[in-house]
Protein backbone atom coordinates (compact mmCIF):
# COMPACT_ATOMS: atom_id res chain seq x y z
CA UNK A 1 0.00 0.00 0.00
CA UNK A 2 0.69 3.53 -0.80
CA UNK A 3 0.31 6.95 1.11
CA UNK A 4 -2.73 8.72 -0.10
CA UNK A 5 -0.87 11.82 0.64
CA UNK A 6 1.80 13.99 1.96
CA UNK A 7 1.93 16.32 4.16
CA UNK A 8 4.83 18.68 4.50
CA UNK A 9 5.09 21.11 6.94
CA UNK A 10 7.61 24.31 8.00
CA UNK A 11 8.71 26.46 10.10
CA UNK A 12 11.12 29.40 8.85
CA UNK A 13 12.41 31.79 11.53
CA UNK A 14 15.06 34.98 10.94
CA UNK A 15 12.33 36.22 7.53
CA UNK A 16 12.73 39.41 6.42
CA UNK A 17 9.83 41.44 8.33
CA UNK A 18 8.82 43.74 5.48
CA UNK A 19 8.50 40.14 3.66
CA UNK A 20 5.91 38.58 5.92
CA UNK A 21 4.14 41.81 5.96
CA UNK A 22 3.43 41.64 2.19
CA UNK A 23 0.13 39.94 0.92
CA UNK A 24 1.56 40.24 -2.17
CA UNK A 25 4.56 38.37 -1.87
CA UNK A 26 2.62 35.57 0.21
CA UNK A 27 0.34 35.54 -2.66
CA UNK A 28 3.09 35.07 -5.37
CA UNK A 29 4.82 32.34 -2.97
CA UNK A 30 1.81 30.36 -3.59
CA UNK A 31 1.14 30.76 -6.39
CA UNK A 32 5.22 29.95 -7.16
CA UNK A 33 4.84 26.88 -5.31
CA UNK A 34 2.49 25.07 -7.16
CA UNK A 35 3.55 26.03 -10.53
CA UNK A 36 7.21 24.93 -9.69
CA UNK A 37 5.98 21.60 -7.65
CA UNK A 38 4.47 21.12 -10.96
CA UNK A 39 0.88 20.93 -8.77
CA UNK A 40 -2.86 22.26 -9.94
CA UNK A 41 -3.92 25.75 -8.61
CA UNK A 42 -7.82 25.60 -8.64
CA UNK A 43 -8.12 29.45 -8.14
CA UNK A 44 -5.38 32.31 -7.23
CA UNK A 45 -4.35 32.25 -3.53
CA UNK A 46 -6.48 33.59 -1.07
CA UNK A 47 -4.68 35.77 0.89
CA UNK A 48 -5.40 38.29 3.85
CA UNK A 49 -3.72 40.39 6.12
CA UNK A 50 -5.40 39.41 9.76
CA UNK A 51 -3.57 42.22 11.76
CA UNK A 52 -0.83 44.07 12.25
CA UNK A 53 2.23 41.94 11.27
CA UNK A 54 0.04 39.05 10.52
CA UNK A 55 -0.70 37.49 6.75
CA UNK A 56 -2.26 34.19 6.20
CA UNK A 57 -3.40 32.44 2.50
CA UNK A 58 -3.88 29.55 1.17
CA UNK A 59 -4.49 27.77 -2.41
CA UNK A 60 -6.66 25.36 -2.62
CA UNK A 61 -4.74 22.65 -5.57
CA UNK A 62 -6.75 20.02 -7.41
CA UNK A 63 -3.91 17.45 -5.08
CA UNK A 64 -5.50 18.93 -1.71
CA UNK A 65 -3.61 22.66 -0.77
CA UNK A 66 -1.25 24.74 0.50
CA UNK A 67 -0.87 27.67 3.11
CA UNK A 68 1.23 30.15 5.03
CA UNK A 69 1.04 32.23 8.29
CA UNK A 70 3.39 35.15 8.71
CA UNK A 71 4.27 36.57 12.26
CA UNK A 72 6.32 39.48 11.93
CA UNK A 73 7.14 39.77 15.35
CA UNK A 74 8.84 36.61 15.76
CA UNK A 75 10.29 37.34 12.22
CA UNK A 76 9.04 33.79 11.48
CA UNK A 77 6.46 32.11 9.31
CA UNK A 78 4.73 28.68 9.22
CA UNK A 79 3.73 26.36 6.00
CA UNK A 80 2.17 23.43 5.34
CA UNK A 81 1.21 21.50 1.64
CA UNK A 82 -0.48 18.39 1.87
CA UNK A 83 -0.71 16.74 -1.63
CA UNK A 84 -2.61 12.94 -2.45
CA UNK A 85 0.13 13.83 -5.45
CA UNK A 86 3.96 12.85 -4.97
CA UNK A 87 6.27 16.27 -4.64
CA UNK A 88 9.67 16.91 -3.67
CA UNK A 89 9.92 18.28 -0.23
CA UNK A 90 13.51 19.77 -1.04
CA UNK A 91 11.89 21.73 -3.45
CA UNK A 92 9.50 22.73 -1.67
CA UNK A 93 11.89 24.05 1.06
CA UNK A 94 13.89 25.57 -2.21
CA UNK A 95 10.73 27.15 -2.96
CA UNK A 96 10.17 28.81 0.61
CA UNK A 97 14.06 29.96 0.84
CA UNK A 98 13.66 31.81 -2.37
CA UNK A 99 10.49 33.87 -1.49
CA UNK A 100 11.73 34.35 2.11
CA UNK A 101 15.65 34.13 2.76
CA UNK A 102 14.84 32.43 6.66
CA UNK A 103 18.02 31.95 8.40
CA UNK A 104 16.82 29.37 9.69
CA UNK A 105 14.20 26.27 8.26
CA UNK A 106 12.71 23.25 10.04
CA UNK A 107 10.48 21.13 7.84
CA UNK A 108 9.13 17.76 8.42
CA UNK A 109 7.04 15.64 5.56
CA UNK A 110 4.39 13.05 6.86
CA UNK A 111 2.76 10.47 4.88
CA UNK A 112 -0.92 10.33 5.12
CA UNK A 113 -3.34 7.37 5.13
CA UNK A 114 -3.06 4.84 2.41
CA UNK A 115 -4.68 3.85 -0.44
CA UNK A 116 -4.75 0.36 -2.06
Amino acid sequence: MRPLGWHWMAQAEGCRAAWLDDPERVRAYLADLALRLELTAVGAPSVERLGPGRVAGVVLLAQSHASVHTQVDGDRLFADLFSCSPFEPTLAAEVLRDWFAPTHLQTSTVERGSAP
